[in-house]
């Protein structure tokens, strides 16, 4: 009997405080523009994606602490000409540089409007390196070439860095609303760290992210 109290007793503090303080859960994802901001040369940017969870606590009608736990693919690709020995062109490659993270932002958001809603939001990202892999399509035979190389071990484990989005948000129910944003992202950790070299390279994406939130209390 006892037990019984304190569980619903707990149940009823959660609820209380659910529909005090406003939180909202959801589901976010979209396409991106990803590639590496470098010191030495510009490698082609790529199209990667993000998709995750999301959560959101609102401390009013116009601030809230927006945080996600995200599968965030970034990288480049680039295309290269290949000639032989005797400086004739005899085919293309194309080598990716793929690059797997779990990502978590913390950003800080402010609304204005009362029912469709404009946001601005901004605030750090720490990412964890899932894996890194190169592949490499050549159109000619005469050259050989691994077609994927696993460099997860060669680059550092996290990687961290600012965010900033632009983005709005519309109900489409009462507890359920969509949201569109522009979000960039703005690495700060050398992903050449670990090579005995000066080079730098750092992770740059532009991501378009589509969102369905649902809103837990009042």
């Amino acid at each position: 009997m006892k037990n019984t109290i304190v569980f619903f007793s707990l149940l009823f503090s959660i609820s209380a405080f659910s529909q005090q303080n406003k939180w909202g859960v959801g589901i976010v994802g979209g396409p991106g523009i990803t590639g590496l901001r470098s010191e030495w040369y510009k490698p082609s940017p790529t199209l990667g994606f993000y998709t995750g969870l999301s959560a959101q606590y609102n401390f009013n009608n116009y601030f809230a602490l927006h945080t996600e736990l995200a599968f965030d693919r970034k990288g480049t690709s680039d295309k290269f000409s290949l000639t032989d020995s005797y400086g004739n062109a005899v085919g293309t490659a194309k080598i990716t540089n793929q690059l797997n993270y779990l990502t978590m932002p913390v950003l800080f958001r402010a609304s204005i409007g009362k029912k469709v809603k404009y946001f601005l939001q901004a605030g750090p990202y720490l990412s964890y390196l899932l894996n890194q892999t190169i592949k490499t399509v050549s159109t000619t035979d005469e050259f050989h070439y691994i077609p994927r190389i696993n460099g997860t071990s060669h680059l550092p484990t996290m990687d961290f860095g600012m965010s900033a989005g632009l983005g709005i948000l519309v109900p489409v129910k009462e507890k359920f609303s969509v949201s569109c944003e522009l979000r960039g992202n703005y690495g700060l950790v050398n992903l050449l760290s670990k090579g005995s070299g000066n080079i730098k390279e750092f992770n740059e994406t532009l991501n378009m992210l589509l969102g369905i939130t649902y809103k837990i209390g009042k």
